[in-house]
């Protein structure tokens, strides 16, 4: 059996395209339901008034920078199916630089070609592109520009991120994370900061150090933050990668004038479409469709949107390529148009992340049932939307109900896929190029040459002496830290996910109290935000239009805070285990739920383990006398190995005086 390499999934996805591209021509033959996207005769109808010397936008409904235009002029000199190939192409391009970033961040390369294959043979990738979406070539200039910084071509990174702004004007949100990754002490060695920077930082710190003025100090430390948020680093990549933009921008202006700007950009904050749209707004556009669009009432439905990604991008920039992630799949649910190829906006994303998410380990059935929910929401709408569009039938309100369900799925799948990722720094404190997933000695890079290690891959600027250890594989459970050094052998860690306290209320009473370290975790402040705007977004679109909207189109989101709420509220925060000398012990959570057991009933404190899908996971339990099942305790929080030790180690001295 051949060994699962790049080069084989390449071919396959080749293979895989060639026959889409063939059972799509054989498809188009059929007179009623046609295989080609009408936007690719749209592009091709652009690039013939480009091969004549006229403006691309003689064309209806070409909406697109003229830069696509000229991608696929072949289209009327070569062949027909140049762009579907091109698009192809494209698709291929993307999951190279997948793979590409998985080895460079320590996966070993047959796994990650694995993972690429996720993109690469993902069906409905290869529909929307051979069907002649241009959505790929957004994906390999979006997928290039995370290759280009996590291998620290900072230069390229800009070029290519301008370039995909102009292309399409969404990519824009990953602004922010890219500027907060772009850390000077994450881009060069602590041998060659000598920059201006660096120098000027440094008699920032020795003024702070030699002031007595709690006012100067004061001045001081927001200089430091002030020039540490405005690096070099950080200007140089935003000042190129507008330059990039305002001059392709500019360019396009030149030849095109004022119908490039109205059609490739300001079209869309007054767009109206009641078709093939799975949004929210979908039927209030089509109940407004006869009036005069409104700029007010459409820069009001952005607001929610830009809110809920500027949170994410800011919130989750820990991990860049997820932050990407999470930034624009809010971005397309909350979008006033929201069709199928915009998927692959965010879909590209999904190979990356899928290895530090909890969904590939121990949440293998949680991710299957949010799959299946995510899929059968958009077989609910395309039901709908053939009744409609092939079939005649009046389903407007049912199109929208079912566009109202596809986007409460999509609430709670970016809700838990935040919640079950492991977030992970691209690089480390010297600049190097964290090896993520611990499993890339001595492999080999996608161009066959030996990958270099994590201290040569930052272009020999890493000289640290301390050895980088590699971080090992996504454990099943989430590495739980807290703050008593003596819990453990390891220090701990600067935000804990837990902490774990030991209190003495009396004469022979112990408490052990296991809770969630302060301030809440991303994942709750995300949850949180998520849950409120998504719940703005139908309230301001009712009391912002005239007339104003049918009420019933607030009912539907208001079920996301509905079922948040709750769900918030019943969560387990902490957890407490009380041991009473002579008397028993009790269990408690910040629920309210709590059981007693008298000393009588209890035969001993055990700590156990269980294998799951060759993941140890660790529990303290209680044995009881006259029953058969253990009484698992913290089964919410499941501390690590060091906090159960101790823990029973304290009840059994209290108890019975052991040890």
């Amino acid at each position: 059996m051949p060994r699962f390499t790049f080069p084989l999934v390449t071919v396959l996805s080749i293979l895989f395209h060639g026959g889409f591209l063939i059972y799509g021509s054989i498809q188009d033959r059929h007179p009623v339901v046609k295989f080609t996207d009408v936007d690719y005769l749209v592009f091709t109808d652009g690039a013939r008034y480009v091969s004549s010397g006229a403006s691309p936008y003689l064309r209806a409904t070409y909406r697109y920078t003229p830069l696509l235009a000229w991608l696929v002029v072949p289209n009327v000199t070569v062949h027909p199916l140049w762009g579907k190939v091109l698009f192809c192409v494209c698709d291929v391009l993307t999951g190279w630089f997948i793979h590409a970033v998985l080895c460079l961040r320590g996966m070993e390369g047959g796994r990650a070609a694995k993972y690429a294959a996720v993109w690469m043979l993902n069906p409905f990738v290869v529909a929307i592109s051979t069907r002649g979406n241009a959505e790929s070539v957004v994906s390999v200039l979006v997928m290039a520009t995370l290759w280009a910084l996590v291998a620290k071509k900072q230069r390229v990174a800009a070029v290519l991120f301008g370039t995909s702004v102009h292309f399409k004007i969404f990519p824009i949100v990953y602004a922010l994370p890219f500027w907060l990754l772009l850390r000077p002490e994450q881009l060069v060695s602590n041998d060659s900061r000598t920059d201006a920077t660096s120098v000027r930082r440094k008699s920032v710190r020795d003024a702070i150090r030699k002031t007595k003025s709690i006012s100067a100090l004061t001045t001081a430390t927001l200089w430091t933050s002030f020039c540490e948020f405005f690096n070099r680093a950080r200007l140089k990549f935003g000042l190129l990668s507008g330059a990039v933009f305002l001059g392709l921008t500019g360019a396009m202006y030149y030849l095109y004038g004022t119908d490039f700007l109205h059609e490739t950009y300001l079209y869309h904050i007054t767009r109206k479409d009641h078709r093939h749209n799975f949004s929210l707004y979908f039927y209030h556009m089509y109940l407004s469709s006869a009036s005069a669009p409104s700029a007010m009432s459409s820069l009001l439905s952005f607001l929610p949107q830009f809110g809920l990604v500027t949170v994410l991008g800011a919130v989750l920039a820990k991990d860049v390529v997820f932050a990407c992630f999470a930034q624009t799949f809010a971005f397309v649910m909350l979008n006033k148009v929201c069709t199928s190829q915009y998927f692959m906006w965010y879909l590209c994303f999904l190979p990356i992340i899928l290895p530090s998410s909890r969904f590939t380990n121990d949440r293998k059935k949680d991710g299957l049932i949010l799959l299946s929910l995510w899929v059968g929401a958009q077989a609910l709408w395309l039901s709908q939307a053939y009744a409609l569009e092939h079939l005649g039938q009046n389903t407007f309100r049912e199109l929208w109900v079912a566009g109202a369900v596809f986007y409460i799925v999509n609430a709670i799948v970016l809700a838990k896929v935040v919640e079950y990722h492991r977030f992970e720094e691209v690089f480390d404190k010297v600049g190097c190029v964290r090896d993520v997933f611990g499993d890339a000695a001595g492999q080999r890079d996608v161009g066959g040459r030996r990958r270099r290690s994590v201290s040569e891959i930052s272009n020999e600027e890493c000289t640290s002496n301390e050895p980088t250890s590699p971080t090992p594989p996504f454990p099943k459970l989430k590495q739980h830290q807290h703050q008593h050094p003596e819990l453990c052998d390891s220090p701990p860690t600067p935000k804990p996910l837990l902490i774990l306290s030991e209190q003495t209320l009396g004469p022979g009473i112990l408490r052990f109290t296991v809770s969630r370290a302060p301030p809440s975790s991303r994942t709750d402040l995300a949850a949180d935000v998520l849950a409120a705007l998504c719940t703005i977004v139908p309230v301001v679109h009712y009391f912002s239009t005239a007339p104003p909207s049918p009420p019933i189109l607030t009912l539907g989101p208001l079920l996301i805070p509905l079922i948040h709420i709750p769900l918030r509220l019943r969560a387990v925060h902490s957890e407490s285990i009380t041991f009473i000398r002579n008397l028993g012990l009790a269990l408690h959570t910040n629920t309210t739920q709590t059981r007693f057991i008298p000393l009588t009933n209890v035969a001993g404190l055990v700590i156990n383990e269980a294998i799951t899908r060759l993941t140890v996971k660790y529990y303290l339990a209680v044995v009881v006398r006259d029953q058969e099942e253990l009484v698992v305790v913290f089964e919410n929080s499941m501390p690590r190995l060091d906090m159960l030790k101790r823990i029973r180690a304290g009840g059994e001295r209290l108890l019975w005086g052991a040890g």
